[in-house]
């Protein structure tokens, strides 16, 4: 009862943990009331918060806006208390230019942007519009860095690319890396003296080039007075060459008057000395901007009116003081006269500077030259030329559109390079063009129907590229065109109609494409025809009487097609100034018109893998300047006329693979220039004559496949240029004559299989391994003196040769 009325005792352990959440709340206040006021106290101070050196690279034509920006503290946006701008500053460039050291970046609060000018004025709200170079787009932005990483426009409206490159260390100020030893690039301009010499803008961009002036202190035996030199590179690039200026002469009315003459090269003093007589015959080297625009002129000139100079020198190569570049003059009344060191035979590749130094060049020839590179969108600035040939370099990417702007120009050669993507159009605007060539590249696309418009165009090559499509219609206008040789290429569809428009061809070469359809009737309208090459593409169907009519032609080549066919057109005797007839590798068939005897200047006559039949006509007896008949592989019959003997300048005749039957006659020896006579499966009968010995000239040999009886005769011995003999599948009878041993051109072993030759086989022949003879006794296998003969007889013996002697039976092989 006493305990249940006596009063609660307090509780200890409540009591402290109140005393440590107490004393946790106090010191998070503290710390949250302690960072409030030091954030209030860093918005008083611009380096905490605030960007104070920034570098910004803008592209395109802002560019030359492009540099160190500082904050400006003369400026009404840096007073303490001025909050227009809500603590936004502007920030000035650093720059020796006269035109851009009032540029400046500023916030204008009327249009919520960061606004890029050029104005005296430090408030970027009262800009004019032709002051400003660009704008940020709106922003709310604190911070001029912030700012940069959102989208700007150029004045032109145009979204504008820019780099930022911000201090890794916020102590140092925006240009404390110039001349630190190092070459930035981004400081690699004139008005930062390049870097302060670190690197040179005309020279190199990477670090130590541009240290130095020139090694001597004094030039021409004169002591230099003044100027900013010239960087000595250690390793210059292509920027810079090196030439010698030797000053010829001098002559001036008063020796004791000061004068002085400078050196200027692109606007830059490379250096200033006293005139005086004694640099006459002085030369010196130093390095100029290969591409740079050079003049002596006048310094500082004396107040005498009456006083007159005059300097005449010469600038030549410093590696070939003979090769003079420019002979220059300048006086008191002529006393500036520009030069370049510039010669394009000095270079490896065309420079996008080119029209600067070759705007009055009518024809540029660089030809095996050894020149690399692309072709500049400057070459069309060239408008004088009337040649321009770069053939067999090694130019690559595309032609220029450009090209369309030398509409002087009628010779235009790029053969031999490796030019690719398309023709462009725009090679139709050059109107006076006579020859186009543009073979041995690798061209694609279609051939533009602009070529058209160039009709005076004398030759078109375009061979060996890449070109696929049709032939445009608009061929049909050049019809002033001798040369059209388009071979090679990817060319597709039927050959155009129009091409009959072309009257004044000599030379028509469509070879080696995928032409298709028929030979256009058209065809027989170019009759000053000298060269007709059709051959290798997929046309068809029958070779037109129109063909005829072409009786100046030389060449006519239409092999390879394949699927022409039907029959030779007797009009093929009209053309009698043909030398080379190629029909090869098509479906031709029918008898061979009689009056191919009619084309007596015919030096090939090549009509094999066809499907001729019937006899070869008597006629070809007068084809008398032939060296060269080719009708194997069709299916020819009847005999070997003999008036075939009356060539006899024939040196291949190639009459395999047909039906020929009879024997081979005795005047086969009156072809005594004959290099090949190929017989081989044929039906030819009968011994083989012993004059065919006299064919002492022949290299090739091959009878095999017909039926040839009788022995061999021995004079075949005789034919010590033979290389190539065959005789195997006949039925030849007999010993081997031992002559056969003399034939030591032979470049493989004799065949005598699927024969009837007897034993023994004469010593040092040198045949094929295979059943050669049948043997009744082992000594008559081989005579005596080969049976001791080298091994090499015994490689090539049969591996199947039967005897009746026990003593060989089996194997050759296995002797050995």
């Amino acid at each position: 009862k006493r305990v249940e009325n006596e009063p609660l005792p307090r509780c200890s352990i409540p009591k402290y943990r109140h005393v440590r959440h107490g004393i946790a709340v106090g010191v998070v206040s503290a710390f949250l009331f302690g960072m409030m006021c030091y954030v209030i106290v860093c918005q008083e101070k611009n380096d905490t918060w605030i960007t104070q050196t920034i570098q910004i690279e803008f592209q395109g034509s802002t560019g030359v806006h492009s540099g160190c920006y500082d904050i400006d503290v003369n400026s009404s946006n840096h007073k303490r208390y001025n909050s227009s701008n809500h603590k936004r500053y502007n920030y000035n460039i650093f720059s020796d230019n006269s035109d851009f050291n009032q540029t400046k970046i500023g916030y204008c609060k009327n249009d919520r942007k960061w606004v890029l000018y050029n104005s005296p004025d430090d408030k970027p709200c009262n800009a004019k519009e032709n002051e400003i170079a660009a704008y940020s787009t709106k922003t709310d932005s604190f911070d001029i860095s912030t700012s940069l990483s959102e989208t700007w426009y150029s004045a032109s409206n145009e979204p504008l690319d820019l780099v930022l490159f911000e201090p890794d260390d916020d102590s140092k100020d925006c240009y404390s890396n110039v001349d630190d030893g190092i070459c930035n690039v981004f400081f690699n301009k004139p008005e930062l003296k390049f870097d302060g010499g670190d690197c040179c803008a005309t020279t190199c961009n990477h670090t130590g080039c541009g240290k130095g002036v020139f090694n001597s202190k004094s030039l021409f035996g004169t002591v230099i007075e003044s100027g900013d030199g010239y960087p000595n590179c250690k390793d210059p690039d292509s920027n810079v060459k090196s030439v010698a200026i030797e000053i010829n002469s001098i002559s001036m009315n008063d020796s004791e008057s000061k004068f002085t003459l400078k050196f200027e090269c692109d606007g830059d003093d490379l250096f200033s000395i006293p005139l005086n007589q004694s640099m006459a015959n002085n030369m010196e080297e130093f390095p100029v901007p290969r591409w740079g625009n050079c003049t002596f002129k006048p310094g500082e000139n004396p107040q005498d009116n009456e006083f007159s100079w005059e300097i005449n020198y010469t600038i030549s190569r410093a590696i070939d003081n003979a090769h003079i570049l420019h002979e220059g003059h300048v006086s008191m009344k002529k006393p500036t006269e520009y030069f370049s060191v510039y010669n394009i035979s000095d270079e490896t590749s065309l420079s996008s500077r080119i029209g600067d130094f070759l705007q009055d060049v009518t024809d540029l020839t660089l030809t095996n030259k050894g020149f690399t590179g692309t072709l500049p969108t400057e070459i069309g600035s060239l408008t004088k030329l009337t040649s321009l040939t770069l053939n067999n370099n090694d130019f690559n990417g595309t032609l220029p559109s450009e090209i369309g702007s030398l509409t002087n120009l009628k010779t235009f050669g790029v053969y031999w390079n490796r030019f690719n993507g398309t023709i462009p159009s725009e090679i139709g605007m050059i109107t006076a063009l006579t020859n186009l060539e543009l073979d041995g590249n690798a061209f694609t696309g279609k051939l533009p129907s602009e070529i058209g418009m160039l009709t005076k165009l004398n030759v078109l090559w375009l061979t060996k590229n890449d070109i696929a499509g049709t032939v445009p219609t608009e061929i049909g206008f050049l019809t002033n065109l001798y040369g059209l040789y388009i071979g090679g290429n990817a060319f597709t569809g039927k050959l155009p109609s129009e091409i009959g428009l072309l009257t004044k061809l000599t030379k028509l070469e469509l070879k080696d494409n995928y032409f298709t359809g028929t030979v256009p009737s058209e065809i027989g309208l170019l009759t000053k025809l000298e060269v007709l090459g059709l051959h290798d593409n997929a046309l068809s169907g029958n070779l037109p009487s129109q063909i005829g009519l072409l009786t100046q032609l030389n060449n006519l080549g239409l092999n390879g097609n394949h699927v022409l066919t039907g029959n030779l057109p007797s009009q093929i005797g009209l053309l009698t100034t043909l030398s080379f007839l190629g029909l090869y590798d098509n479906t031709f068939n029918g008898s061979l018109p009689s009056e191919i005897g009619l084309l007596t200047k015919l030096n090939v006559f090549a009509l094999s893998n066809n499907l001729f039949t019937g006899s070869l006509p008597s006629e070809i007896g007068l084809l008398t300047t032939l060296n060269y008949l080719g009708l194997h592989n069709n299916s020819l019959t009847g005999n070997l006329p003999s008036e075939i003997s009356l060539l006899t300048k024939l040196n291949t005749v190639a009459l395999s693979t047909n039906n020929f039957s009879g024997s081979l006659p005795s005047w086969i020896v009156s072809l005594t220039a004959l290099s090949y006579l190929g017989l081989h499966y044929n039906a030819l009968t009968g011994s083989l004559p012993s004059q065919i010995g006299l064919l002492t000239t022949l290299n090739s040999l091959n009878l095999n496949g017909n039926t040839f009886t009788g022995s061999l005769p021995s004079e075949i011995g005789l034919m010590s240029k033979l290389n190539d003999l065959t005789f195997y599948e006949n039925t030849f009878t007999g010993r081997l004559p031992s002559e056969l041993g003399s034939l030591i051109n032979l470049s493989s072993p004799l065949d005598f299989t699927r024969n009837d030759f007897s034993c023994p086989i004469p010593q040092d022949i040198y045949f094929y391994k295979s059943d050669i003879c049948e043997i009744t006794d082992a000594n008559d296998f081989l005579e005596t003196s080969a049976v001791n003969n080298t091994t090499r007889n015994l490689t090539y013996l049969g591996s199947n040769i039967t005897t009746t002697n026990s003593a060989l039976e089996g194997s050759v092989d296995s002797l050995s």
